[in-house]
């Protein structure tokens, strides 16, 4: 039930790991942010084992503002590229862990600080082109029954699919991946 992985994910590590790790996030949990340093963290410890691919599951009916936030970050790497769509992400959970959260209302400064257009980036937001990418990890993630965030489904290089909800430390990723 889970989608392969395809080059319209968004990826970062390794290019041929022995680990995929795919989170469904959401740009308002605080789960989520808590989650992403210490994936980062795994990136750095293991850089030829893993790859982490981010898609949405912006839970709306608790976090007002995550399915905006999520069109925003797929806007960012409309505009920017790959790794503008990362630096977005990274600042919108570092923001909302540090507890000043971005704002809905303050998606395009933050478009301005990581040097994008911000006349492309608000023209995308809202137009929202990007919700055709926002909507497809929705749908597959509501198929697969996945409710909350953040969700993490590890696939291993035989294709087998482990769905493992919640947030892990740095400890028990390391125990996830060494067997691999």
């Amino acid at each position: 039930l889970i989608p392969r992985v395809t080059v319209r994910d968004h990826a970062r590590g390794s290019s041929d790991p022995k680990l995929i790790w795919i989170e469904y996030g959401d740009f308002e949990c605080p789960f989520c942010a808590k989650l992403n340093p210490v994936l980062k963290e795994a990136l750095i410890a293991y850089p030829s084992d893993i790859q982490i691919i981010y898609r949405h599951l912006p839970i709306s009916n608790i976090h007002p503002g995550a399915y905006k936030k999520a069109l925003a970050s797929e806007c960012a790497g409309s505009v920017g590229g790959e790794g503008a769509f990362w630096e977005y992400h990274d600042i919108l959970y570092e923001r909302a862990d540090s507890g000043n959260p971005v704002s809905v209302d303050s998606l395009d400064k933050l478009a301005e600080e990581i040097g994008l257009s911000v006349s492309e980036f608000t023209n995308c937001l809202d137009s929202q082109a990007t919700s055709g990418k926002v909507d497809t990890d929705l749908r597959a993630a509501s198929a697969a029954g996945m409710e909350g965030t953040p969700t993490s489904v590890l696939i291993d290089r035989a294709g087998t699919a482990t769905v493992l909800p919640g947030v892990f430390t740095f400890k028990q990723i390391e125990e996830i991946i060494i067997p691999y």
